[in-house]
């Protein structure tokens, strides 16, 4: 294990005399990723920073309109709709939108517990502040908006999260939920998730939807580092080995599967879903970028206008089975 980290830690500094930002968090998480304890270190973080809360405007309030629009061109009537969100984090910034929008009731869920009582006034807070935009484009009056996000703020999350229409489920996978919904949905989430576990996610997704359900999922597939560091191009991990990039990841709040658009769409269509809806935008700069990249062995057969997707929508329902069809 000393060997694996002085190795790693040596290879973010990449033996140079200066550090790019995204090498100091990889040197900072590869240490942070040894240390046990690591929940309560994320609870003690959030709690001493807790009071600076940066919910990113563009992409998560845009990202629920999206959603709202998205499910709505899917046939999905919204109003008395239950709808679970794969891997809320720490703000339920989109479901709150959806119940805005006239969504019955939301499932939370996560692989380990980030919301709480705090982050999720920071959710409510910044959607009270943009209540006039949002009764304009909902639909609805101020009044309703204010109406819908009030809740005990006092009381126990749990409390506070039913009051809101939402339940919180962790560590809980789809096929153990004994639920039945109308919609699944993700917000940049998928490329955080091994293949292998998309593929089980698709698979259980299929079982729980009602009749008419659908999934919808925007996947970020640009390289997170950097979001923290401008100099590096939005495609530089693609230059990276499996075995490399799985090393720069030992900290699994930065692996992303580098999974691409066409990726997607081949394993929603695999596991048994037509799609509604594929909306995959290319970033120009990345397109350029790819020009004088060296691409790692799997990427190099790939079409670099696939590789420069950076954002991907896909709305996608279960095909209808002989059983389904013959009403058996």
């Amino acid at each position: 294990m000393a060997e694996l980290l002085g190795w790693r830690v040596a290879w973010c500094l990449d033996g140079f005399g200066f550090l790019k930002m995204w090498q100091v968090d990889c040197a900072k998480n590869t240490v942070t990723a040894m240390l046990p304890f690591q929940q309560r270190l994320r609870a003690l973080k959030r709690r001493i920073a807790g009071k600076t809360h940066q919910i990113h405007e563009q992409s998560v309030y845009s990202g629920g309109f999206d959603q709202i629009a998205f499910l709505s061109e899917a046939g999905l009537d919204l109003r008395d709709s239950t709808i679970l969100e794969l891997g809320t984090g720490w703000y339920p910034v989109i479901p709150l939108m959806l119940r805005l929008a006239g969504a019955r009731q939301i499932i939370l869920t996560d692989a380990h517990p980030l919301l709480d009582r705090e982050t999720l006034k920071a959710a409510v807070d910044f959607l009270i502040l943009r209540r006039t935009d949002l009764a304009e484009r909902l639909g609805t009056s101020v009044e309703k908006i204010e109406e819908t996000l009030s809740y005990p703020q006092d009381a126990p999350v749990d409390k506070a999260l039913d009051e809101l229409g939402m339940t919180y489920r962790v560590q809980a996978t789809l096929n153990t939920m004994n639920v039945r919904v109308d919609a699944i949905i993700s917000h940049t989430v998928l490329e955080h998730v091994p293949p292998s576990v998309i593929v089980d996610l698709l698979e259980q997704s299929r079982e729980i939807l009602r009749p008419g359900g659908v999934i919808s999922h925007g996947i970020d597939h640009s390289d997170h580092r950097a979001h923290r560091d401008a100099r590096l191009s939005r495609v530089d991990f693609l230059r990276y080995s499996d075995a490399i990039w799985r090393l720069l990841c030992l900290n699994p709040q930065d692996y992303t599967n580098r999974l691409r658009h066409s990726d997607y769409v081949a394993m929603v269509e695999a596991a048994g879903y037509e799609l509604i809806l594929e909306r995959p935008l290319m970033d120009p700069v990345a397109r350029t970028d790819l020009d004088g990249l060296a691409l790692a062995p799997r990427f190099q057969s790939r079409h670099p206008d696939d590789l420069a997707v950076l954002w991907t929508n896909i709305v996608a329902r279960p095909k209808a089975t002989d059983k389904a069809v013959q009403g058996t």
